[in-house]
């Protein structure tokens, strides 16, 4: 008779307690602890679930980081400088920005974050977190409001958006850690603007000129280039997230109607998965994982407090029964 062993080359484990479903999908082990179980983990559909609520409601943030290692900042009128960090579970406040915004942007990590101005003029400053305070760094070349960002804390990227009243921009900067260096336009100036990615390989998706877009593009550290394939919904003020120009997820914003349709996108296609529980437009203007595991945060249909986490796929340990 065939045995797991046999089958897999392994033994079955003993465990006191169970991994991670994430972790621990594909394989079997044994709890030992009570209720002692015979275990497993498989994959199911990708999601959204309810994550913890954030402490100050608010839209058009600056966010950062990723599922369970987020931070947000700032946000739209009365434009408060609180910053928020998120462990997976809970959002904490921690030390405030030194200049309020919204539509301003973001990226990094939850300990090495930078903040990039939005519709408070002059809208250039910029400002750098260490996981513990903010400070003033280089000033970037204008002050845009609703653009994209993604990158690193030495090596972030933004483009597109608007210069106030209302006013789409082409220009494209780079972020090194020390100052802003104007590189390759846009081929659609846009607000409201978002994508994902790095410094080298990123995607800009969506925006309004008016009208409402579907344009997606792609930049190569020099040049942003007009994908051939475009979002199945044109929408803009939406939220995105993604770790490189063939690794991207676009959820929610306004038709001009707010939607809950999430798209992924693996560099040729994009893709309808599971909608959102709720609503949203104008959240955090950060990229914040990947299309695998990010998360929805704030947004202006109310502005809300409520967090949702996207997984894909939605790992579940099961206990094996004898009926």
């Amino acid at each position: 008779m065939a045995t797991y062993k046999g089958i897999k080359g392994v033994k079955v484990q003993t465990k006191t307690s169970d991994p991670t479903a994430s972790e621990a999908e594909g394989t079997v082990w044994y709890n030992s602890t009570s209720p002692a179980a015979l275990k497993y983990s498989i994959a199911g559909t990708a999601a959204w679930s309810a994550g913890g609520n954030i402490n100050n409601t608010r839209t058009s943030t600056g966010a950062a980081g990723t599922q369970t290692a987020g931070i947000i900042f700032a946000g739209g009128a009365p434009y408060p400088k609180q910053t928020e960090t998120y462990d997976g579970t809970t959002w904490t406040e921690v030390a405030d920005l030194l200049t309020g915004s919204g539509y301003n942007s973001g990226f990094g990590t939850q300990t090495a974050a930078i903040f990039q101005g939005g519709n408070v003029a002059p809208g250039v400053e910029t400002e750098s977190w260490n996981g513990t305070s903010w400070s003033e760094v280089a000033d970037a070349p204008f002050g845009t409001y609703a653009k994209m960002s993604t990158g690193t804390q030495t090596a972030g990227l933004q483009g597109g958006g608007g210069l106030p009243p209302g006013t789409p921009v082409t220009e494209s900067i780079e972020w090194d850690g020390t100052s802003w260096t104007e590189t390759g336009d846009i081929n659609t100036g846009r607000i409201y603007v978002m994508g994902g990615g790095t410094q080298t390989a990123a995607f800009m998706a969506g925006g309004q000129i008016p009208p409402y877009q579907d344009v997606v593009e792609t930049y190569n550290g020099s040049t942003w280039s007009v994908s051939p394939t475009t979002l199945n919904t044109a929408r803009g003020a939406l939220l995105a997230s993604g770790s490189s120009d063939t690794n991207g997820l676009v959820y929610g914003g306004n038709t001009p109607t707010t939607v809950t349709s999430t798209e992924t996108f693996d560099g040729s296609t994009w893709t309808e998965v599971a909608d959102m529980a709720s609503a949203r437009a104008e959240g955090g203007s950060g990229n914040t994982g990947s299309n695998a595991a990010c998360l929805a945060v704030t947004g202006d249909s109310p502005a809300y407090n409520q967090t949702e986490e996207w997984n894909d796929p939605v790992y579940t340990i099961k206990t094996v029964t004898v009926s």
